[in-house]
């Protein structure tokens, strides 16, 4: 529930392929209150270039702007930092501003992208599109990285690996649209083959 609440619906992974991410380095992490889970964030580690993808993370609205998010992304971050040899950061997506639909949208990916910028990300300068997960729409979006220790990372670098070693092994999402994409292709031929 929290997480169908949290992502817009053409970003929204089947629940199934959620759980595959694990045979494939991902991670999921989840906050519990009350009993109850409150916050959940999943991630996919990028092996070739060390970098910790942070695919979702979601708060219960009914606890939003009370640092739950913030702790979840900390705890995962440093984690990471300290069972990853040689982690160069942490990546995510982050839906841009411009694509906005109303003045309330705007005012939502504004305040997502303050919040990841809160925790030391710093956008890329990279023409980057989620793959179609919707079998049709690549999304246009930021990427953000925040450095672990000063390291960096290319924006081309980052965007192949979460293409090929993400959404390529996990989603099952065809090379020749992952390559059209890496490519800047319009429109990139479809995502799940002919």
């Amino acid at each position: 529930r929290i997480y169908e609440e949290s992502v817009p619906p053409e970003e929204l992974e089947p629940k199934e392929v959620i759980l595959d991410s694990c045979a494939e380095g991902g991670r999921l992490f989840r906050t519990r209150c009350g009993g109850r889970t409150v916050a959940m964030a999943t991630t996919q580690l990028l092996p070739k270039i060390q970098t910790l993808f942070l695919v979702y993370l979601a708060v219960d609205r009914s606890i939003r702007g009370r640092s739950v998010g913030s702790q979840l992304i900390e705890f995962f971050f440093l984690r990471a930092a300290e069972t990853v040899p040689g982690m160069n950061g942490m990546v995510w997506e982050v839906d841009r501003i411009e694509d906005s639909h109303d003045e309330a949208d705007r005012e939502k990916r504004e305040k997502r992208l303050r919040f990841f910028r809160h925790h030391g990300g710093s956008v890329i300068p990279y023409g980057y599109r989620q793959p179609a997960l919707d079998g049709v729409h690549p999304v246009p979006m930021h990427l953000v990285f925040r450095s672990n220790g000063g390291a960096s990372v290319a924006g081309r670098d980052l965007a192949r690996e979460i293409y090929f070693g993400k959404y390529g092994k996990v989603n099952g999402i065809a090379k020749e649209h992952l390559e059209d994409l890496l490519e800047g292709k319009e429109p990139p031929r479809p995502p799940f083959g002919t």
